[in-house]
């Protein structure tokens, strides 16, 4: 993080220690007891810090760098039929009581999480069980939730901006994107306010293109007024074709699964310009802003370039011990290892408690198959490796 940390987000966060007591806890299990786990050696693990549940693959917006409905979007090549299956209500609440006796981190996300009918319903169960919930969301589609996302004790929401009005409108696809999504924060804003309450937790998140990496500093000056808590700058995700086929030959070879997800990470990198990305983030810490950042992954100003045009390179990186300490729930209940890839499943909670998936014989297969490899491929520009 590269921002004195602000006074008064000190003081915010104070108002809900039970945050800190999460993030506390989260990076214990991420830095300390997920590497145990991972030098065991037997493929099995503690139960999860983080469970992620992509409630829809379904999206209103067509950015351009998504994996998942960009200009390479791997939902593009999937079944219509697979794409609309969703778990019913009942059977994320039987997962919830499944796991709520030991307090993980609840991420919820999508697609665009909020085109889940029976999303509100969802999260006041959550937090009647006491979990902590962060939501990531374009915030087109909140509309009339404002209020009861406050009142439920929401404790995180992600907001999707990657520029100035036009930049963003034209980077998502949609023309009036913007101003829905100011809209809605602002709307939060007040919300709290009336409430008088600190939480939702506001946290604005961009990422890296060639339409952007000029001007976010103008991004940062509109999360000055909007008075946000925290920004989170992405310098993107990505794979090369390369990368990709190694992959595939590898979990072809290992587990019999050909990977499919990958492929939507094939976006033209190569438009970005490296130096304009290393001269905004100079500039950026230049300036003293009235919230916390932090950029991912941390990189030094001579490791931009190569990040953009060396994609094996990992910065230090040896092992990811995501598999070990987090697990994502599909929208259709599939149990991945990874959320970002999930090309291989564990089982589905529609049929099986995620107690026992966990440690399922494919899950401990996985693991040892990824202490073997070291790496994947594909491991070097995802966020499990270098963020989570």
């Amino acid at each position: 993080m590269g921002n004195p940390i602000p006074i008064q987000y000190v003081m915010k966060v104070i108002e809900s220690p039970d945050i800190l007591v999460h993030g506390a806890r989260h990076a214990l299990r991420r830095r300390v007891l997920g590497p145990l786990d991972y030098r065991r050696g037997d493929g099995l693990s503690r139960l999860p810090a983080q469970v992620g549940l992509k409630l829809v693959n379904a999206c209103n917006l067509r950015c351009k760098m998504c994996s998942q409905w960009g200009e390479s979007g791997y939902n593009f090549i999937r079944p219509a039929a697979e794409l609309r299956q969703l778990v019913p209500l009942s059977a994320y609440q039987k997962l919830i009581d499944d796991i709520a006796h030991y307090k993980p981190w609840m991420y919820v996300w999508g697609g665009e999480p909020f085109l889940y009918r029976d999303i509100m319903p969802l999260i006041a169960y959550m937090k009647e069980k006491e979990l902590l919930v962060s939501i990531t969301t374009n915030g087109t589609k909140i509309g009339s939730h404002a209020k009861d996302l406050v009142a439920y004790g929401t404790d995180i929401l992600l907001f999707s901006i990657d520029g100035p009005k036009d930049t963003h409108d034209n980077i998502r696809g949609y023309k009036g994107a913007f101003d829905l999504t100011v809209s809605a924060l602002q709307e939060i804003q007040a919300e709290k306010k009336r409430q008088r309450k600190a939480k939702p937790y506001i946290v604005m998140t961009s990422v890296f293109t060639a339409n952007n990496q000029s001007n976010m500093e103008e991004l940062y000056e509109i999360a000055e007024e909007i008075g946000i808590d925290m920004m989170m700058t992405y310098y993107a995700w990505f794979q090369t074709e390369e990368s990709g086929l190694h992959y595939t030959q590898i979990l072809e070879e290992k587990m019999d699964i050909t990977p499919w997800s990958w492929r939507g990470y094939l976006w033209n990198v190569d438009e970005i310009d490296p130096q304009a990305v290393a001269d905004t983030v100079r500039r950026l810490k230049s300036r003293r802003w009235r919230f916390p950042y932090a950029f991912f992954p941390e990189l030094k100003p001579e490791e931009i370039a190569p990040y953009y045009r060396n994609h094996g390179h990992t910065f230090g990186h040896s092992k990811c011990v995501a598999p070990w300490t987090l697990c994502g729930v599909m929208p259709n209940g599939d149990v991945v290892t990874c959320r970002d890839y999930p090309d291989v499943v564990l089982g589905n909670i529609q049929q099986e408690s995620l107690l026992n998936i966990w440690n399922s014989q494919q899950a401990q297969t996985f693991r040892h198959l990824l202490q073997g490899e070291g790496l994947l491929p594909i491991c070097s520009r995802c966020e499990g490796l270098m963020d989570i």
